[in-house]
């Protein structure tokens, strides 16, 4: 009897907790933030990620009213911060920056140390921007209809430099679509390759246009095409590839928030006010325009539906370039 009364009460326990854990989550959520927010950046210190999160975070500070701090956890392609983030307590306390290539890491890699979809919820996309397709001015080569002729003609000189995976699949992309495939060299780091591109040991790279902005300027590369529906506004007069009668190559470089999964809604819709409130900061304004970048904002489902949009464009990219992950 005695067993049976602990055994019930035990039960009641359990039911009772049960049913205040949604008033005890509630409550934390109606006193938040009460201390420092960690923004976790998947960049190291010193590049356009980092700047532009940190921009984010200092605008977001001032209307959160507690101090957002950038924590930088760089490496493994950004699987060092996104798993840190995935495996924090879903209170609003621990956010993450993504940029494109947490939605091409699920397709490239057989193992990750979190489930892309599962372990976040999304917050806000930041900004976006269009990757450009630039040229030695050695070539003579500023058009894709002219980058046609030049892979027809001298194919064993079609090479093109590649960095990061985004970068990557965006290159295999385009060079399906030449008359001939074209060497593509990969590089560990976008510096190095732009390097190479500018000292003629490769022809051609698609990279950011804030990794490439002041050479254009300066005339030391040619910008031949952008990526994306619409032209950017950093670049105006270069037309997209589809003006110029390529197809697909609309994937885009970006950047946005994402907190872990169970975070409760009332505070995802308090750090996504923050979001939106910080793109119309003029200092982030100013460093979005410095890094090429467009801000984009918006309410958590668009975002998340993006996410689960370029997941999918991605790992059909991924198999169209017959790449086995790794």
């Amino acid at each position: 009897m005695a067993m049976h009364t602990r055994c019930m009460r035990s039960f009641v326990l359990g039911l009772l907790v049960a049913a205040a854990l949604p008033a005890l989550s509630s409550a934390a959520a109606e006193h938040y933030p009460a201390r420092p927010i960690t923004l976790v950046s998947p960049a190291p210190p010193g590049g356009g990620t980092d700047a532009i999160g940190r921009a984010m975070a200092d605008a977001m500070s001032r209307s959160a009213g507690v101090p957002v701090v950038v924590e930088n956890r760089p490496g493994a392609y950004s699987q060092i911060a996104t798993a840190m983030v995935a495996k924090a307590p879903a209170d609003g306390y621990t956010l993450l920056l993504v940029a494109s290539g947490h939605t091409v890491n699920p397709a490239v890699f057989r193992e990750l140390p979190y489930d892309t979809q599962a372990d976040f919820s999304a917050v806000a996309q930041i900004a976006t921007a269009p990757a450009v397709l630039v040229a030695n001015p050695g070539l003579g080569v500023s058009t894709v209809a002219e980058l046609r002729a030049y892979a027809r003609q001298h194919p064993e000189r079609a090479t093109f430099a590649s960095s990061e995976a985004s970068i990557q699949l965006m290159t295999s992309e385009l060079g399906a679509q030449l008359p001939a495939p074209p060497t593509i060299v990969y590089y560990k780091g976008t510096g190095p390759s732009i390097n190479d591109v500018l000292g003629g040991h490769v022809g051609f790279a698609v990279t950011s246009i804030a990794s490439v902005l002041p050479h254009l300027q300066a005339g030391r590369l040619v910008p031949i095409a952008v990526t994306g529906k619409r032209r950017a506004e950093a670049l105006p007069d270069v037309p997209t590839f589809q003006e110029q009668g390529l197809s697909g190559l609309e994937s885009t470089v970006w950047q946005g928030i994402l907190v872990p999964a169970g975070t409760p809604a009332e505070v995802i819709d308090f750090l996504n006010a923050r979001v939106n409130e910080a793109l119309q900061d003029p200092a982030v304004g100013a460093r979005l325009r410095t890094s090429a970048y467009e801000p984009v904002g918006g309410d958590p489902a668009v975002f998340s539906a993006f996410l689960a949009q370029d997941m999918e464009r991605q790992a059909a990219l991924v198999r169209s370039a017959g790449m086995v992950p790794q």
